[in-house]
């Protein structure tokens, strides 16, 4: 002690010592030897996707985990569109109609009724001839016409406190209250897929995007009520993405539901962000991926993910390489979603190509006019079964030509024309099936 009674500074640094001695450490212990005690171990460098390493410092929340890492707190099949196909051996449009009006009776409330155990709001009868079942849930569309057509759309509040599978039962079940038989798989005409993560501050900037969307910008959502990053536009035939703040749109639009969803989950920390990316396909996109029923999609949604997260929409730095921004390389929380993806859904590396028709590598190498001269050989090899030979294989090369749209020499011939020569006279041979092949 000195003269004022304060402790000296060679008694500060032996108190320190033995406090850093007695806890098992050293004045020069390391960051990660730091975070083995947060229960977090080692953070290795964050690799990028030009081969490089993303080397990025980090502190640490009371969890253990990293604050500033982006983190993915859940993912997976949001709101879904889809029509039914069913037998109707007791449907008879007359007696859904008494139906509808004796259920109204037993409620005592005109706008309330009860199908199957679940109760629905009635509003009565829509244009189109669709009646409409409407639950928080979900909602159901029933024409009650001559061939009876099922619309269903599963909302989000459901699909995250029920699942996708406990709802369509219910459309199964109200089928099957008017005398209808389910049958087949639902035919899904919109499939939404989301990711919520933790990032400070995700880069929903249009320069940021990688994608062949026309359309990439930062509009106001009015259903949202925020600001969002929009990537292609919305319909049937395309693929829609959107990226916003998801605690923001939950206050603007009173969504509270979803706050109880996310206290659920092991990852969520209620002090940090909660971005959104959002895909919303349509039918007919669905469709040219041979995966419009639920079913198959089921089956095949690794592929459909690898395909919206690597190929579709992808964020990346963007001042790196203004020439080719495919070079450039990932953000990290786009690399997060990525590895998340990977690791829900293993052993899936094969990209989903659009368009159903699927062909082979020497298909795909062999020009319009290689195939055309494959054509022709193939023909002159049955032309003995031909009378007239330069007639008909003149004809037959412009029927090829035609088909292919590659100009080979010869007069052009009507379409209808050069078809009628070739095949009336295999008919007559009794040869077409031969030439088909």
């Amino acid at each position: 002690m000195n003269p004022r009674g304060t402790p000296s500074l060679l008694l500060i640094l032996i108190g320190v010592l033995r406090l850093n001695a007695a806890q098992g450490g050293s004045m020069g212990a390391t960051a990660d030897s730091r975070v083995s005690g947060l229960g977090g171990g080692p953070i290795p460098p964050y690799p990028s996707n030009t081969g490089g390493w993303n080397v990025i410092y980090y502190t640490y929340s009371n969890k253990g985990g990293v604050m500033g890492l982006p983190v993915v707190i859940s993912g997976g099949w949001d709101l879904q569109a889809f029509t039914a196909n069913w037998d109707m051996p007791l449907f008879d449009s007359d007696h859904f109609n008494l139906l509808i009006d004796r259920l109204r009776r037993a409620k005592g409330k005109y706008e309330v009724v009860e199908v199957d155990g679940n109760q629905f709001r009635l509003p009565g009868y829509k244009p189109g001839g669709y009646y409409a079942f409407l639950n928080e849930n979900l909602n159901i569309w029933i024409n009650p016409s001559l061939n009876p057509t099922l619309k269903a759309q599963i909302h989000s509040v459901g699909v995250h406190r029920y699942g996708v599978d406990v709802l369509q039962d219910i459309v199964r079940g109200v089928v099957r209250f008017f005398g209808g038989v389910p049958e087949g798989d639902f035919k899904l005409f919109r499939q939404d897929f989301f990711v919520d993560l933790h990032v400070d501050e995700i880069s929903v900037k249009p320069e940021n995007v990688l994608s062949r969307a026309k359309k990439i910008r930062v509009v106001h959502d009015p259903l949202l009520r925020v600001e969002t990053l929009g990537v292609g536009t919305r319909g049937k035939e395309t693929v829609f993405c959107r990226m916003y703040d998801k605690r923001k749109e939950m206050e603007e639009t009173k969504k509270y539901w979803y706050q109880a969803i996310l206290d659920e989950k092991p990852l969520y920390e209620k002090e940090r962000p909660v971005w959104r990316v959002e895909f919303e396909i349509g039918g007919l996109y669905l469709r040219q991926l041979d995966l419009r029923g639920w079913e198959k999609l089921k089956e095949q949604e690794g592929h459909l993910l690898d395909h919206l997260f690597h190929k579709t929409v992808r964020l990346v730095h963007p001042n790196f390489d203004d020439s080719n921004k495919s070079k450039n390389p990932l953000l990290p929380e786009w690399q997060v979603i990525q590895k998340w993806i990977a690791e829900q859904y293993p052993g899936w590396s094969f990209i989903l190509q659009r368009g159903a028709k699927v062909r082979t590598l020497e298909q795909l190498k062999k020009s319009k006019q290689e195939q055309l001269i494959d054509a022709i050989l193939a023909y002159r090899a049955v032309r003995q079964l031909l009378g007239d030979e330069e007639k008909h294989i003149q004809g037959s090369i412009e029927s090829l030509s035609y088909m292919t749209r590659i100009p080979f020499g010869y007069e052009r011939l009507e379409k209808k024309k050069s078809r009628l020569l070739v095949v009336d006279k295999l008919k007559n041979d009794g040869c077409s099936d031969e030439v088909g092949e």
